[in-house]
C-alpha cells in the first residue's frame, strides 16, 4: 500500500468563471467531512424498539490553519473578502499523489482525471476566521469553510 503524503497538496478555488486560483500560505487542513446524515424515525406506536430511516446529510466543515502573510500571498485578503460576503464558492483540494491543477467553467471547477490526481471538490462559504498570535511563533490564521451539498471525490487510478 502507498501512503499518500500531506506535502504537495493544494486548496483551490474558483475565483471567476475560467480561472482556479490557488490558496497558498496553506499550513493544514482538517475535518472535512461529507456529514452524519439525519435519522427518520419511522417507529409505529405498536413498536417494541425504535426504527430509522436515514434523511439527508448535513455536511461539515473543513478547517484550515495558514500563514498570516499579508505581503507576500493575497490568500489572507482573500479569505477575509470571502467571510465578508458570504459568498458560496466552488473549492478543491488535490492531493499530493499528482501535480495537475483543476480548470474551471461557468465559476465551477473541473476536477483532474483521476489518471492524474487524487482530488475532492464541493461548495462552500468562509465561516469563520481567526488571526493568533501566539508567543514565539509567527503570526497564523484559522480559517472554517462551511461546505455546502454533495463532495465529490476523484481517485486516482
Amino acid at each position: 500500500m502507498a501512503a499518500i503524503k500531506t506535502q504537495g497538496t493544494q486548496l483551490f478555488y474558483a475565483s471567476a468563471p475560467t480561472v482556479v486560483t490557488t490558496v497558498a500560505s496553506v499550513i493544514t487542513m482538517t475535518g472535512l467531512d461529507a456529514g452524519a446524515n439525519d435519522q427518520i424515525d419511522t417507529t409505529l406506536l405498536n413498536a417494541t424498539a425504535r426504527t430509522f430511516v436515514s434523511g439527508l446529510a448535513s455536511p461539515g466543515a473543513l478547517t484550515i490553519e495558514m500563514l498570516f502573510d499579508t505581503l507576500g500571498d493575497p490568500s489572507v485578503a482573500l479569505m477575509r473578502s470571502l467571510k465578508a460576503s458570504g459568498d458560496n464558492v466552488n473549492w478543491c483540494i488535490g492531493l499530493s499523489d499528482g501535480t495537475t491543477a483543476p480548470t474551471a467553467a461557468s465559476s465551477l471547477i473541473i476536477q483532474p482525471l483521476a489518471a492524474n490526481r487524487s482530488s475532492v471538490k464541493f461548495d462552500g462559504y468562509v465561516s469563520g476566521f481567526v488571526v493568533d498570535t501566539p508567543q514565539n511563533d509567527v503570526v497564523k490564521a484559522t480559517v472554517t469553510l462551511q461546505t455546502s451539498g454533495v463532495h465529490t471525490w476523484v481517485d486516482k487510478v
